[in-house]
């Protein structure tokens, strides 16, 4: 896999923590992801980490995320398909995707927190009915995983959880 925004050595990284991966049968999520970070040796800085998947700031407007479990495959595999194959009107409320690999995928960067209001709190019903009609179940909607494009609109930075009908 070719990237135009990854270098050669970050993709052999992560193909080696992957294979790494694999061969590890612990379901501790804290000790993969060390584990996956000193295997990785990325340059960038982390930004975050959950369950399945390390967040490292590419500092060009990306986010990279590498996936640290077998659910983290999935979940890049399934932000893809799902970025990809949706509605049109659902799009613009999905983090934008802009290049995807195995084991890896990299996102716009969005960092504007979604604020404990009733108008957002509203938003946020209204969409999940809307992506509901649309076919697209989702999950996991956790103020974490939701960010405001600079218009205000919410968008869902993390939906791996999220399937598709």
């Amino acid at each position: 896999m070719v990237s135009a925004i990854l270098r050669d050595e970050d993709i052999k990284s992560i193909n080696l923590w992957i294979t790494k991966m694999r061969q590890y049968k612990t379901q501790d999520t804290e000790w993969m992801t060390k584990a996956a970070v000193r295997t990785l040796k990325l340059d960038y800085k982390i930004i975050g980490y959950g369950y399945e998947r390390v967040t490292y700031d590419l500092q060009n407007g990306y986010v990279l995320k590498v996936a640290t479990s077998e659910l983290g495959l999935k979940s890049n595999k399934n932000e893809f398909i799902i970025y990809k194959y949706c509605h049109a009107k659902l799009k613009e409320h999905l983090c934008p995707i802009k290049e995807v690999g195995y084991g890896w995928i990299i996102m716009k960067k969005m960092t504007i927190p979604v604020p404990r209001t009733e108008d957002y709190d509203n938003q946020l019903k209204y969409l999940k009915k809307r992506f509901r009609q649309y076919g697209v179940r989702p999950k996991d909607l956790v103020r974490p995983n939701l960010a405001l494009t600079k218009k205000g609109k919410i968008v869902f930075i993390d939906y791996g959880d999220f399937t598709l009908k």
